[in-house]
């Protein structure tokens, strides 16, 4: 068994830390409270279709703290845009962080 030199390791966490924060020039992250899910589906749910609308290049829902984090693109898809979507799916998106 070959021993991995620990800089790689390190270098290679690094590495995803910034990959996971990264943001594209011009796309703004956003969290947004959400009440009414009752499960991890209603979560799924809200998730999903803020996936598919067109300028969201993240979208991530979680349901134990509530929260939505979005990475969007403002001149695409706006804050009012995304908080109706999820009104319209039958939850309560309006704070938003």
């Amino acid at each position: 068994m070959t021993k991995t030199p620990v800089f790689l390791l390190i270098a290679l966490g690094l590495v995803i830390l910034i990959a996971g924060s990264y943001n594209p020039e011009g796309f703004e992250t956003a969290g947004i409270e959400i009440s009414g899910m009752y499960c991890k589906n209603c979560a799924e749910k809200i998730e999903t279709a803020l996936s598919n609308l067109k300028g969201i290049q993240n979208a991530s829902v979680n349901f134990e703290n509530s929260v939505a984090e979005i990475v969007y693109d403002p001149s695409s898809v706006t804050m009012e845009t995304i908080s109706t979507i999820i009104t319209n799916l039958g939850f309560n998106g309006g704070n938003h962080k």
